[in-house]
C-alpha cells in the first residue's frame, strides 16, 4: 500500500540524503551508513519503535538490558555511574545542577555556559556568580576557564555550592579540569562539567586529542550524538569521585523529572551500537581519524589568508588563555580577510555561503569564523573536498593588517556591559512590557537575547541591557546570524 499525504519533513530528509551535500556538522555519525548500518531508502523504523514491554527493561528503573547498557557506558568513561539520556545533554545539565544544589543556593558558573545551565539556575531558584573568560586574540573564540579565575571566584564567594563550566566549548577549547577540581573541592563545593562537545575526548588513547579530564569532576554530561556515531538527542550523564553515591541517588530522582517517561528505544539502541563500535573498533577508528587530521593540517598550512584556529605555525598568535584545544573542530578564521574584488571585510557567513555552494554544510557561523565539525566517521575524501573548497575561497582573498577586528573585545569588557539587577528566576516571572531592542537600553531584560548557535546568551533575564549589547546584536543580524529576541524583548 502506498500512503499518500503531505510529508514535507520526510521528503526533505530524503532529498537531503540524495543531494550529495557533505555534513561538516553534527551528528557525529555523518550519515555514514557504511559504518553504522546501511539502509536502502528513507524510512521510519516503526518495526523497532517500542515502549517498556516485557524483556526490554525500564529506563527509570533499570534492572535488565538498560542496566547493562549503563554499566558499559560507565566503564567506557571510567565513571562510577552512567545514565543514558534520550533528551540530549540539556536533560542531563538540568538534572545534574539540580542534583547538586538546593533552592536559593549560590553557584559559580562560566558566563559562556549554554542556555540549559541558565535554565537550571532559574528552575532551581539559584543565585549565579559569573566567571568571565577572555576572547582569544584575533579570533572571536572564547578561551579557557583558568584555575586562577576559579580560585578568585571561590575566595569571593566561599559559600558557593558548585561550579559549572563548559569544557570543551563549541569551538573545542578545553579547560584544566584537574586543577579546577582541586580548587572546587578545597572549598567544599562540587564540580559539574558540560562536556557535551567532548564525548570523544576521553576515548582517544593515542594522544591524538588532548584529554578533557571529566573524571576529575563530580558530574559531567557528554553528547554522544555530537561527535560519535549515535543518533541525535543521545547523551550520557556521568558521575565520578568520592561523592558519587550521594550524587547518583539525587541525580536519579532529577532525571525522573527532566527525562521523558516514554523513552525512544531507537535512540537507546543507537547508544548501545555506539558503545559497541567504540569498544571493538575505537582504537583503529581514532588512528585513522588522526591520519586524516594530520594530512589536513599539512595541506591547510598552504592557505595564504584564512587561518585555522589551533593549526600549525599560525596557532600561537591566536592563543590567549587556552589550556588545550580539540583539533577535530575546524574553526576557519577570517577576521583579517578582505575580498580582492571589492575590498569588503569577509565574514563567517561568506565562508558558509561559499562552502554551501560546494555542497558542504558547516556546523555554525559567527561574525569572524565558521566552524566545521569532524568525527571518525568522516572519509578521507571529505577532508580533501573541504581543503579544495577552502583553497579556492582563500585565493580570492587578501589580508588587511589594519583590519584587526575592533569588535573582538575582551570578555571583561562585555561583563561590564551586563549589570545584574535581579535573579534570573525573579526576572522571568516579573511583570514587564515588550519593546523594540533599540528602546530597551538601560532597562532590565526579562528575556534571553541569544545568538543560536551556539546558544550562549548575550543577555540573561535580570541583566540591564546596554547600548553596547544592542550594537552587537545588530552586527550579528547584519552578518546573517540568527539572534533570538534580537528585534523585540520583554523588559522591566
Amino acid at each position: 500500500m502506498v500512503i499518500k499525504g503531505d510529508t514535507p519533513l520526510s521528503s526533505g530528509l530524503s532529498e537531503l540524503k540524495n543531494s550529495g551535500r557533505y555534513p561538516m556538522h553534527m551528528p557525529g555519525h555523518k550519515r555514514n551508513t557504511q559504518l553504522v548500518g546501511s539502509i536502502s531508502d528513507f524510512y521510519l523504523p516503526y518495526d523497532i519503535d517500542i515502549t517498556e514491554i516485557e524483556g526490554f527493561d525500564n529506563l527509570h528503573c533499570r534492572t535488565g538490558v538498560l542496566a547493562q547498557l549503563s554499566e558499559r557506558c560507565a566503564r567506557l568513561y571510567g565513571a562510577k555511574y552512567a545514565f543514558p539520556l534520550v533528551g540530549g545533554s540539556t536533560c542531563g545539565i538540568l538534572s545534574c545542577i539540580r542534583a547538586v544544589t538546593k533552592p536559593n543556593d549560590k553557584i559559580i558558573m562560566a558566563r559562556n555556559c549554554h542556555m540549559s545551565v541558565y535554565h537550571a539556575v532559574s528552575l532551581c531558584s539559584l543565585e549565579a556568580e559569573y566567571i568571565y573568560t577572555e576572547y582569544c586574540c584575533g579570533s572571536g573564540i572564547i578561551g579557557s576557564v583558568t584555575p586562577r579565575q576559579v580560585r578568585e571566584a571561590f575566595e569571593s564567594d566561599p559559600d558557593a555550592k558548585a561550579l559549572v563550566i563548559t569544557s570543551p566549548t563549541y569551538e573545542g577549547v578545553i579547560s584544566d579540569i584537574e586543577e579546577i577540581a582541586k580548587i572546587v573541592h578545597k572549598f567544599g563545593a562540587l564540580l559539574v562539567v558540560d562536556a557535551a562537545h567532548g564525548a570523544h575526548l576521553s576515548l582517544s588513547k593515542n594522544n591524538f586529542l588532548p584529554e578533557n579530564k571529566i573524571c576529575c569532576a563530580d558530574a559531567a554530561v557528554v553528547s554522544l550524538h555530537k561527535t560519535l556515531p549515535a543518533l541525535t538527542q543521545t547523551a550520557l550523564a556521568l558521575v565520578f569521585g568520592d561523592n558519587a553515591d550521594k550524587i547518583e541517588s539525587s541525580l536519579s530522582r532529577q532525571i525522573d523529572i527532566f527525562e521523558t517517561s516514554s523513552p525512544s528505544y531507537i535512540l537507546l539502541s543507537s547508544i548501545e551500537q555506539c558503545v559497541n563500535i567504540l569498544e571493538n573498533y575505537g582504537d583503529s577508528l581514532f588512528k585513522a581519524w588522526k591520519s586524516r587530521i594530520d594530512l589536513f593540517e599539512e595541506n591547510i598550512l598552504k592557505l595564504e589568508n584564512l587561518r585555522i584556529f589551533g593549526y600549525g605555525e599560525k596557532a600561537p598568535d591566536l592563543f590567549g588563555d587556552i589550556y588545550g584545544f580539540d583539533k577535530s573542530k575546524i574553526n576557519v578564521i577570517c577576521d583579517l580577510c578582505v575580498c580582492l574584488s571589492d575590498g569588503r571585510p569577509v565574514r563567517g557567513n561568506d565562508i558558509a555561503s561559499f562552502l554551501r555552494g560546494k555542497n558542504i554544510e558547516p556546523e555554525m557561523i559567527s561574525r569572524d569564523y565558521a566552524l566545521l565539525m569532524t568525527s571518525f566517521c568522516d572519509t578521507e575524501e571529505a577532508y580533501i573536498r573541504l581543503f579544495e573548497a577552502l583553497s579556492e575561497f582563500d585565493a580570492d582573498l587578501a589580508v588587511d593588517e589594519n583590519a584587526k577586528n575592533a569588535e573582538i573585545e575582551r570578555f571583561e569588557e562585555f561583563s561590564s556591559a551586563n549589570k545584574v539587577a535581579m535573579k534570573i528566576s525573579d526576572a522571568e516571572f516579573a511583570e514587564g512590557e515588550i519593546v523594540f531592542l533599540n528602546d530597551a537600553v538601560g532597562k532590565i531584560s526579562l528575556d534571553y537575547i541569544t545568538p543560536y548557535p551556539p546558544g550562549i546568551p548575550l543577555v540573561v533575564p535580570g541583566e540591564v541591557i546596554s547600548g553596547y549589547v544592542v550594537d552587537k546584536v545588530k552586527k550579528f543580524i547584519s552578518d546573517g546570524i540568527s539572534v533570538k529576541n534580537g528585534s523585540k524583548v520583554r523588559v522591566k
